[in-house]
């Protein structure tokens, strides 16, 4: 499942929203629907400080219980990496 770590105030995180939520109907409307998530980081602290959340928009691929974090270009493509940040 892909989560969207967000804070509501980060103006990324708004400018990736459109995509995010049309990303979502999409893949829900699917034969076999997937589904992705969004987490108000600033409302979920326990969850963000798990996963180790130090930006925004954080994306994490959680998969066979491992999360893979992705980084976010600011002009809105994606860049996967295993790990945390750093």
């Amino acid at each position: 499942m892909l989560v969207d770590f967000y804070a509501p105030w980060c103006g990324h995180c708004k400018k990736l929203e459109p995509a995010y939520s049309e990303a979502a109907a999409t893949l829900a409307a699917l034969d076999e629907p997937l589904y992705i998530a969004k987490l108000d980081a600033t409302e979920h602290k326990e969850a963000a400080g798990k996963f180790e959340i130090r930006g925004f928009p954080t994306l994490k691929l959680f998969k066979n219980g491992v999360a893979i974090e992705y980084q976010v270009r600011r002009e809105g493509g994606l860049e996967g990496r295993k790990g945390g940040r750093g």
